[in-house]
């Protein structure tokens, strides 16, 4: 009987040791793997796998980065962005977290409702009237146009499935 219950106990000690419990705001990276602490059914483990490396992020937690080390070309302390040679990129503590190469022009709003939005891509460095107070619209009967603060983003020529492009009231569509 003594065995048993020796025996029992054992069990449940090992089952434990194999339980990786978490606390909400634990962050740690396991190799280039962003493990958060997060709750949903109780307090569990969420895993993201990162392209280049992970980095615990005091108020961010365990964050993918582009580089292990924090970029010196940051100048804000917090989440920041900006155009970098044609580049939008993106920062969390001045770790790079994404970059995106741009074909015609880098836009960073620094003003009107825009203020604050990511860096990003466009197809020109003038704002485009088509794109004013829209998400998209339409440049003709079978193209769609992508828009971003005032700027076209993305023009795409509607599919042959759905080969006309409908104006909505701030936005646009192929049917």
């Amino acid at each position: 009987m003594r065995a048993i219950a020796i025996l029992a106990v054992s069990a449940v000690g090992m089952l434990g040791a194999c339980i990786d419990v978490c606390q909400r705001g634990d962050a740690r990276c396991d190799g280039n793997v962003a493990r958060n602490c997060e709750l949903g059914d109780g307090a569990h483990w969420t895993a993201q796998a990162c392209d280049t490396s992970c980095v615990v992020i005091d108020g961010h937690g365990a964050t993918c980065t582009l580089s292990p080390t924090p970029d010196p070309t940051c100048t804000a302390s917090d989440m920041s962005t900006a155009c970098i040679d044609d580049t939008a990129v993106t920062w969390t503590a001045c770790y790079r977290t994404s970059e995106t190469p741009c074909s015609a022009a880098c836009i960073a709003p620094t003003s009107g409702a825009c203020a604050g939005f990511d860096a990003f891509c466009a197809e020109s460095s003038e704002p485009d009237p088509l794109c004013a107070d829209v998400f998209a619209a339409c440049a003709d009967s079978a193209t769609l146009v992508q828009c971003s603060c005032g700027f076209r983003t993305v023009t795409t020529p509607c599919p042959s499935s759905t080969p006309s492009c409908t104006k909505l009231e701030d936005n646009a569509e192929c049917e």
